[in-house]
């Protein structure tokens, strides 16, 4: 008994995303520095609780890499979200970023992430920060990578608002 309650909460509580992202080479100076590239990211989360889509976003938007390490970018977002998966709100945000990646170890490299955003929806206007940890493990040439991170989430209207802890694939 106690295990069929175990498991009616994990499929309720459970998560998944396909996440798709694409870059448009705009200009590059030599050895990779000040590259401008043109980004779009479709994203698709789904969740037991919303008995389907929870969520679905388009993010298109500039990224400019001045060094080897640092990725400064700004995007548009248009996100529609539900906790039932009958009704869905809108959101837009404008987002303003900074990503530092460095390989501290042969097979671990590690990225850190500022993101500060303005965010509106009907009747509703306000700033988030995010900051995000990511590991990932095993050297550049595999194709697929396993990573865990760590999101911290500053909403203005309510303070430390999430944290989201993920292990995954890339």
């Amino acid at each position: 008994m106690l295990l069929a309650g175990v498991q009616a909460t994990a499929r309720a509580d459970g998560e998944g995303w396909l996440i798709g992202e694409g870059r448009l080479p705009l200009f590059q100076q030599a050895q990779g520095r000040n590259r401008l590239r043109m980004r779009l990211v479709t994203d698709f989360r789904v969740a037991g609780r919303s008995g389907g889509v929870q969520q679905a976003l388009s993010r298109v938007g500039v990224t400019w890499d001045p060094s080897d390490i640092l990725m400064l970018a700004t995007q548009t977002t248009l996100a529609a979200t539900s906790n039932d998966g009958q009704r869905y709100g809108q959101e837009a945000r404008q987002e303003l970023e900074a990503t530092v990646t460095t390989q501290p170890l042969a097979f671990v490299s590690q990225s850190h992430r500022q993101r500060l955003e303005l965010r509106w929806s009907p009747g509703w206007v306000w700033l988030r920060h995010r900051v995000l940890q990511r590991l990932s493990f095993g050297p550049a040439s595999w194709r697929v990578q396993p990573y865990v991170l760590d999101e911290v989430f500053f909403d203005g209207r309510e303070g430390l608002h999430q944290n989201r802890f993920v292990v995954g694939l890339s």
